[in-house]
């Protein structure tokens, strides 16, 4: 069989990196290639509507295109586009959230500001999680796939953690513990996941199959010689199969309860299974940002959705009369109670369910508010709750959003039923990665 190649010009990047190029009239998606990159690459697949290639030369380079710091960027999963000057990278974010709101959306004469980039964009990730492999190594999987790349450390995860990894790794090799084969579904360790706060202190989540204590403890005992700043070991049981990386059920090993960590002028505290963002200088801007739009005078009431242990909820305190948060996860309510509490505000008030039906609640106590912020999973807000939304009819809407293809979806339904779209605010949560943050301020028509 003849194998062809063929040169093609990339003029764009798929959400997960990929370049896209055209051959006789048909998409091209070409793995390690970037917008102005002219290559010669073999077709590997062809579909009815596109198809797979690989690159075989780099004929001309992108004049954004630099050799990526991280030896493991071509193979691991972590970093779609570390190849890419981070001036760049911005840009292209920019363009992604502005392509969303305009094709999905269907938004026009709008206004993206620049993406809200970092000063020095390594070294961010207070959050990490590490499979361990059938021959105890610990790392990140390949693009695609569940094979491990072995790594020594991550440019992009805290300095004090790619320390403890290298402790961790050793003594894992050192002891007995089974290791997990997800293909049987037999053994126990799956994931050591490592938290690290803003003061270096580190919190080390060893994740089982069964709560089997006895078999961590003598690890346990090595690890906090090891290092000083770990300042609490749990075990977390995950009898699931499947890639969910963390169970329900905890058990602290050694140390304090939770990690403690800060944004701004609050602390916060953090439990294993807490929803915390991962780059806290970008939170910092993120929620600023949040309440900049928000346009806060100080007599208005707030409603918060998907408030999570309260950091946003914080943010909008200091300039609401009121905020009410809003969240379905008990744990997640039970720390922003405490965080709240740790410190000293008093104009906010909790609610556990579903925030529809928690909206009504506040509804019919005559509770209404000028201001609703929500900030959802990646899959975008619930039929319900827009609908809930548009009948209650807040001055305004914040939507922080990390996935703009549901962001805009969502956009859409909001500005077909009331609304117009006003700031759109992009912000890099997550460098060298196609992901990106946005923030928009929806305003209700007069």
């Amino acid at each position: 069989m003849k194998i062809m190649d063929y040169r093609v010009k990339i003029v764009d990047l798929t959400d997960s990196g990929e370049g896209i190029g055209h051959i006789d009239g048909m998409t091209v998606f070409v793995e390690g290639m970037i917008p102005g990159d002219l290559g010669r690459v073999v077709i590997t697949q062809k579909k009815r509507t596109y198809f797979l290639a690989v690159l075989e030369e780099l004929v001309e380079a992108s004049g954004h295109r630099i050799e990526a710091p991280c030896p493991y960027a071509a193979s691991c999963g972590g970093c779609q586009i570390q190849n890419i000057d981070y001036r760049e990278q911005l840009n292209i974010k920019k363009k992604i959230v502005a392509d969303a709101l305009q094709r999905i959306g269907h938004q026009q004469d709008f206004e993206v500001f620049d993406t809200l980039g970092m000063t020095g964009p390594y070294y961010y990730r207070n959050k990490s999680s590490f499979p361990v492999s059938m021959d105890r190594e610990l790392g990140y999987y390949k693009k695609r796939s569940h094979e491990l790349v072995a790594v020594e450390e991550c440019l992009i995860q805290g300095r004090a953690m790619n320390a403890l990894l290298k402790e961790i790794r050793v003594l894992i090799r050192e002891s007995r513990i089974p290791i997990y084969d997800e293909k049987r579904h037999k053994g126990l360790l799956r994931h050591v996941v490592i938290r690290e706060s803003r003061q270096e202190e580190l919190m080390v989540i060893f994740v089982l199959r069964k709560n089997k204590p006895e078999e961590l403890l003598p690890l346990v005992e090595k690890l906090k010689k090891s290092d000083s700043r770990v300042s609490s070991v749990y075990l977390n049981v995950n009898p699931s199969k499947g890639n969910r990386i963390l169970g329900y059920e905890n058990h602290l090993l050694y140390g304090k309860e939770v990690l403690m960590d800060t944004l701004g002028d609050f602390q916060f505290r953090i439990s294993p299974n807490s929803f915390f963002q991962v780059n806290p200088v970008q939170t910092e801007k993120l929620y600023e940002k949040v309440l900049e739009f928000s346009e806060l005078k100080g007599h208005e009431t707030v409603f918060d959705l998907y408030c999570g242990i309260g950091a946003i909820t914080h943010y909008l305190a200091k300039r609401a009369k009121k905020v009410y948060g809003i969240e379905i996860v008990g744990a997640a309510i039970d720390d922003a109670i405490l965080n709240t509490r740790e410190n000293q505000i008093h104009n906010i008030e909790y609610l556990l369910g579903r925030a529809e039906e928690e909206i009504d609640r506040l509804i019919n106590s005559r509770i209404r508010p000028e201001l609703v912020v929500v900030d959802p999973p990646r899959k975008g807000l619930e039929t319900k709750l827009i609908d809930k939304l548009i009948d209650i009819k807040p001055d305004r809407i914040i939507y922080v959003s990390c996935k703009p293809s549901t962001l805009a979806r969502d956009v859409r339904i909001f500005t077909q039923n009331g609304y117009t779209l006003g700031k759109v605010q992009p912000v890099d949560m997550f460098p060298h990665s196609m992901h990106v943050e946005t923030i928009v301020a929806l305003y209700k028509k007069d």
